[in-house]
């Protein structure tokens, strides 16, 4: 599991897009910048950078051939109750979720 350490990767990742010039602004929107159909759906368009970076972008989509769907309602550690692991789960509007540190 590296769902933490990959906070300080990105992070790095980050601040060298930003650097390079790749990431001008947080706070437009990443289908400015990202090509193919990642950010084309009506909810997805919507999300900022700067929603990505606060894991606050409620993406919906597919990648590596896998619906992000797999992870909703996830929990991990002891006593975890995965028995709604994969079910869909309403969404919110981009950047008006707090994150929680769970995938649910």
């Amino acid at each position: 599991m590296t769902f933490s350490i990959a906070k300080s990767y990105l992070s790095v990742l980050a601040g060298i897009a930003v650097n390079d010039g790749l990431i001008t602004d947080l706070d437009e929107p990443a289908s400015a910048t990202v090509e193919g159909s990642h950010f084309s759906s009506d909810h997805n368009r919507a999300i900022i950078w700067r929603h990505m970076l606060q894991m606050n972008s409620e993406w919906r989509g597919e990648l590596f051939d896998k619906d992000e769907q797999i992870d909703h309602f996830r929990q991990i550690g002891v006593g975890a109750d995965n028995s709604r692991k994969g079910q869909l789960r309403q969404v919110s509007r981009p950047g008006t979720t707090t994150n929680t540190m769970t995938c649910g």
